[in-house]
């Protein structure tokens, strides 16, 4: 927990704009070292994740056929490769570099904070995103592609979508978000909310008559997890929308709530575990919305709002502690201090 503790303190002090480091980083560079640090975290992790383990052994030492041909195209090729050179870490390190600096270059673009969207990514998607590998990379292609939805570009956005789709199938999900974006407001949000949590068995009926995420809808019997999440979301963007209305930011913001609201529906649905992974291409519009909402606030009051997400990822941690089985995270191991026949068969300290 310590380490982890050490990693969000030097976030806040490489992207926060605070004296101490003004005088010697710029907001770009910042950004830069904050991300390069994100990059190298993930990159050289060893067993942190929830699966991460059914990632390495699917492709080391010996290929799981029946799991890697069921991934999609990219993560196969990438699974298959890795397998032949012998060099399993190296799947963790390509999806690692690709999505966070996917992520890297959306908040550089668009964000009008580089410092809140920074803290709202690590607190709520990042540690998720350790163990959802394939899908956090086409959650980070979804969040790249936005500037495709700001300047309209409708074809380009989906040509993206369907290249994220490539990394993971869920990502056709997210081809909405571009029209609820620039052609649906708020009420009309609320009311399609509505509609398709009424239309919930229809819906999944549909899904499996076109085969689309079968293994997911048969699957969530047994899922546990995520209850608390759903309704944090739904009060933390009911939050914003109240402060946009009494700072007068809402006209800003409004096309992100918009957007938010729509993905209610997934946990709602889908249950909290399996929901909240879909509504990740929603709920990351919070790196944005967030900034914006707050933007007329000063420096040192923007900074104290964020205190709810710090505890958000420690309390992440904290439950992570009560898996019967193992911590997915803690503690903290990096590929450079594993030895060789650890390496191999995938032991680590959190089994001991």
């Amino acid at each position: 927990m310590i380490f982890y503790i050490f990693f969000l303190v030097l976030l806040v002090f490489l992207g926060g704009r605070y004296s101490v480091n003004n005088k010697y980083l710029s907001k770009n560079l910042s950004l830069i070292f904050s991300f390069v640090f994100i990059i190298l975290f993930a990159m050289l992790r060893f067993d942190v994740g929830y699966d991460y383990p059914t990632y390495w052994h699917s492709i080391f030492p010996d290929l799981n056929r029946n799991e890697v041909y069921r991934w999609e195209l990219f993560p196969r090729f990438l699974a298959l490769f890795c397998n032949k050179y012998r060099y399993p870490w190296i799947f963790f390190v390509i999806t690692s570099v690709f999505s966070y600096t996917l992520v890297y270059f959306g908040i550089k673009k668009y964000s009008v904070s580089y410092f809140e969207s920074i803290v709202i990514y690590i607190s709520l998607f990042f540690l998720s995103g350790l163990s959802t590998i394939r899908q956090t990379v086409a959650v980070s292609i979804v969040f790249y592609a936005t500037r495709c939805i700001f300047e309209h570009k409708m074809l380009k956005y989906i040509v993206l979508c369907i290249f994220a789709c490539l990394w993971h199938k869920s990502a056709f999900i997210a081809i909405p978000i571009y029209f609820v974006y620039n052609y649906i407001n708020i009420i009309f949000s609320v009311i399609l909310l509505f509609i398709v949590l009424i239309l919930k068995v229809f819906i999944f009926k549909k899904l499996k008559e076109l085969g689309l995420m079968l293994s997911y809808i048969d699957a969530l019997e047994n899922l546990k997890g995520g209850s608390l999440m759903r309704y944090f979301y739904i009060l933390i963007t009911a939050y914003l929308f109240f402060i946009s209305l009494i700072t007068g930011t809402y006209n800003k913001s409004k096309r992100f709530f918009s957007i938010l609201i729509l993905g209610f529906a997934f946990p709602l649905i889908f249950g909290g575990h399996m929901g909240l992974r879909f509504a990740e291409y929603y709920n990351i519009y919070l790196c944005f919305a967030y900034p914006v909402v707050f933007s007329k606030f000063k420096i040192k009051e923007r900074a104290l709002t964020l205190i709810i997400f710090y505890f958000v990822f420690i309390f992440t941690l904290h439950i992570s502690t009560s898996n019967p089985t193992r911590s997915p995270y803690i503690p903290y191991q990096t590929v450079l201090f594993i030895d060789k026949e650890n390496f191999k068969n995938l032991k680590s300290f959190r089994y001991n």
